[in-house]
């Protein structure tokens, strides 16, 4: 992931699960290395879905170290790409409005 700054965001996994629209089953983990690893944990929940487009709200269930992260975003959106891959962008401020390209690994 990078911010809107063009700084490095953190590699973030995600686990997304069958829901209908209100439903929380999604969980993420972002984590940052560098001077000082960090570790956010959320859980996010599907507010809208279209052929292409995946739209959801987290919250923040475990921060590493505490304050370190954010309290999660109102819009996590998640795109098919013609190409098969996932673009994330998340409208989260504090965070840098973190983006990328995501891929699939397991299942």
């Amino acid at each position: 992931m990078v911010t809107d700054k063009g700084l490095p965001g953190g590699t973030t996994t995600l686990t997304v699960r069958q829901a209908a629209v209100g439903q929380e089953t999604t969980t993420s983990r972002n984590a940052l290395s560098g001077l000082i690893s960090i570790s956010c944990e959320g859980a996010w929940t599907l507010r809208s879905v279209t052929g292409t487009e995946l739209v959801f709200r987290s919250r923040l269930v475990k921060s590493s170290i505490p304050g370190a992260c954010t309290g999660g975003s109102n819009t996590e959106t998640l795109t098919l790409q013609a190409d098969g891959t996932i673009r994330f962008t998340s409208a989260d401020p504090a965070a840098g409005n973190p983006a990328g390209t995501m891929h699939r690994v397991n299942g």
